[in-house]
């Protein structure tokens, strides 16, 4: 899942960019850091969402660590239909 993904590589490149002492290797890396942050800000902004209730859902499911259980127990959906509509 992209959320998962983008969450993965910030902290894989936060993670390298402590070990690297190279100044031109180390530029590369925060600038990779500064778009996935963009992109991380971008989603949970929720503008690019119309509906209120997918908004309410979403922001659940971020702000309780991508837990799909949890989730669907609290908006009383199933978990399968709820990964349908996460995945993009």
């Amino acid at each position: 899942m992209i959320f998962r993904k983008i969450q993965a590589a910030i902290i894989s490149l936060r993670t390298e960019l402590a070990l690297i002492e190279d100044g031109e290797e180390i530029q590369l890396i925060q600038h990779k850091l500064e778009a996935l942050n963009e992109i991380r800000r971008y989603i949970i902004s929720y503008e690019w969402m119309s509906h209120t209730k997918a908004k309410e859902k979403l922001q659940f499911f971020l702000n309780h660590k991508l837990d799909y259980t949890l989730t669907a127990q609290r908006f009383n959906v199933s978990k399968i239909l709820l990964r349908c509509r996460f995945l993009f």
